[in-house]
């Protein structure tokens, strides 16, 4: 990611994480449903607390990631999955 180079050519202590973002389950509501347009990858900062995430996007207004995820596959085909 290029917020990871630019803090770390700072001086600033970061690493890449990557996963899934998904709310969708299986039939059962026993397992998530993760395919390939869920991939996600983020920046992270080490804080006293901990390592904690540091994105270089606003949350929406008054939301969350989360919130912004899930208006984001509302509005693509195929709920943001490949055909």
């Amino acid at each position: 990611s290029a917020l990871a180079v630019m803090l770390r050519v700072r001086g600033v202590p970061v690493r890449l994480a990557t996963g899934f973002y998904t709310d969708e389950r299986d039939l059962d509501g026993e397992h998530y449903i993760a395919c390939a347009s869920n991939a996600h990858a983020w920046v992270e900062v080490p804080l006293a607390s901990g390592w904690t995430d540091y994105r270089d996007f606003p949350a929406p207004q008054g939301g969350t990631f989360q919130s912004r995820y899930q208006a984001h596959r509302k509005s693509t085909p195929n709920n943001g999955r490949a055909a």
